[in-house]
């Protein structure tokens, strides 16, 4: 069997994580509510449901924009165009095989799609770009209870690469 690389470990030349500068902004307005929110003075009672609330309400501010910044702050961006990366699995099942290979004869050769003939599921992996100026693609086939590589990895640019995501992106 042959082996590939798989398109979530093998990433391309123009493809870079960029710091994403509106993410960083909402976090930033999240931690100024927050801390308004925990340091304004009560003109009620001390120990009121509105204290709580208000205690309550600037600490999940300051928690949310925490993880903002933690694990949203970087996102992945086609150099050439500056444009994000989306990403999309489509799960195929073992009666589709002959729709998929036909589907997919416009992109790549059919001596290079895998053979199937065990009637295995598929899933397709999609990373395109926003402006659909960019896609890639592999088929994963499911074996001993883990989806792996059953083609080469398959770049494309400009109007092949929007012809394919509007194929196989959106159903």
């Amino acid at each position: 069997m042959k082996q590939y690389h798989s398109l979530h470990n093998y990433t391309h030349q123009d493809i870079q994580k960029r710091i994403n500068f509106t993410t960083i902004g909402i976090a930033c307005i999240l931690i100024g509510i927050g801390a308004f929110l925990l340091t304004a003075t009560s003109t009620t009672e001390k120990g009121s449901n509105l204290d709580i609330f208000r205690i309550c309400a600037g600490s999940f501010c300051i928690l949310a924009a925490l993880y903002q910044l933690g694990f949203r702050s970087l996102h992945w961006v086609y150099l050439p165009t500056g444009s994000s990366i989306r990403k999309r699995s489509v799960y195929y099942n073992p009666y589709q095989q002959a729709e998929l290979s036909k589907r997919l004869e416009a992109y790549i050769r059919p001596e290079e799609l895998p053979a199937n003939d065990e009637k295995k599921p598929m899933k397709l992996d999609l990373l395109y770009t926003k402006d659909k100026s960019f896609a890639s693609f592999q088929l994963f086939e499911y074996t001993s209870y883990l989806y792996t590589p059953a083609s080469e990895i398959c770049y494309l640019k400009d109007e092949q690469a929007k012809a394919f995501v509007e194929a196989f992106a959106h159903n």
